[in-house]
């Protein structure tokens, strides 16, 4: 099949293994099993097939003034990268944009974020905000003016007052959306595609802390017998 977003054929592949550590070109996830590869063995071209059913323009709610259009690369000449106004992310694939307001979104971030999360840190459900709860108050002057940051009660991180957070007004707890997603207490791999993101590389560190593991025992064992035949060796060579 051919895709706007490449200028070689795509064909269906199920073949991709999660060792191999590809990333689809889209939305820059991890991507194994079934995919959409490019026809040219040279060219490392993969999508996802929900990344290749995206439509090309989308209306969301985070931006109601214009419509977004699917760009398959950064449309900016001088960085060949945007910054995601959900997450404050930088990407190099896909983006949905706004040309008026230089507006961009992750796919995952445009199409994929639930509107409620439930984490286990926190007893009440937190709701998606388009922009943090705390705004700056002026007085008279721009120069005087007082700034409240979000942090994220996550990791701590201070955010820009436009980028999205997850909210519990009735708590005054917020976090930004990457830590709300990755610790969704229900588990659903579905809405949380960046929660089986970590799973895998979990899954994917402790397969290569145990294989250093079997090195060293295997390294251990090899030294143990070279010292034990170097020791026989001489032992003979008394003999003699």
């Amino acid at each position: 099949m051919k895709h706007f977003s490449h200028q070689h054929a795509l064909q269906f592949s199920e073949d991709l293994k999660e060792e191999d550590g590809v990333l689809c070109s889209g939305c820059e996830q991890h991507l194994f099993g079934s995919a959409y590869s490019c026809t040219k063995p040279s060219c490392n071209f993969h999508l996802h097939k929900s990344c290749i059913e995206l439509p090309q323009e989308i209306h969301h709610k985070s931006h109601p003034e214009h419509a977004l259009t699917l760009f398959p690369t950064p449309p900016y000449e001088e960085h060949n990268e945007f910054t995601c106004n959900a997450c404050d992310r930088t990407g190099t694939a896909f983006t949905y944009h706004c040309k008026d307001c230089k507006f961009d979104l992750h796919v995952k971030c445009a199409t994929n974020l639930p509107d409620t999360v439930k984490r286990f840190s926190h007893e009440h459900p937190l709701t998606l905000l388009y922009s943090s709860p705390y705004k700056k108050t002026k007085h008279g002057t721009d120069k005087d003016e007082d700034v409240v940051y979000f942090r994220c009660d996550a990791c701590l991180g201070t955010l820009d007052e436009n980028c999205w957070v997850y909210y519990c007004q009735k708590c005054d707890y917020g976090t930004d959306v990457r830590c709300a997603i990755v610790e969704d207490s229900d588990n659903d791999e579905e809405e949380s595609g960046e929660y089986s993101e970590l799973n895998t590389l979990m899954e994917a560190q402790m397969k290569h802390q145990q294989h250093m593991q079997r090195l060293q025992i295997q390294m251990q064992m090899s030294r143990q017998n070279a010292q034990f035949m170097a020791s026989l060796s001489h032992s003979l060579a008394n003999l003699v």
